[in-house]
């Protein structure tokens, strides 16, 4: 005898992150004095777009004082390599400059960065 009893099937929906995770990136050209005001402005006003979004949660800050045509800034690196253990879902930049002076590799890094779900914001 043929058995006709269907199998036992629940289906789960996909959860659905309401909150994002954000990651800050500053950067400045140059460990001058005067340009340490301009981190810590570049953080303070990137942390309080964080904290005025109800859907957002501040996951770190990423900084660098370095220029912005080296690839190799250790905050950086840092951050990029946290993108692909997944720490993160948006990545929130005071400008463009700020994230990379090369076109180049801009987009590059950008590419790779879309390809792994992580989105860019910038102010």
């Amino acid at each position: 005898m043929e058995n006709n009893r269907r199998p036992n099937v629940r289906l789960i929906p996909a959860r659905i992150r309401a909150d994002k995770r954000i990651a800050i990136y500053c950067r400045v050209s140059t460990t001058h004095y005067s340009q340490e005001e301009s981190l810590e402005a570049q953080k303070y006003g990137l942390q309080q777009i964080v904290k005025i979004n109800p859907n957002w949660t501040l996951f770190k800050v990423y900084e660098d004082q370095d220029s912005g045509g080296n690839t190799h800034r250790p905050g950086f690196r840092c951050m990029l390599l946290d993108c692909y253990e997944n720490l993160f879902d948006i990545i929130l930049v005071k400008s463009i400059s700020r994230f990379s002076r090369n076109a180049v590799d801009l987009l590059g890094t950008v590419n790779k960065l879309r390809a792994l779900g992580i989105e860019i914001v910038f102010e």
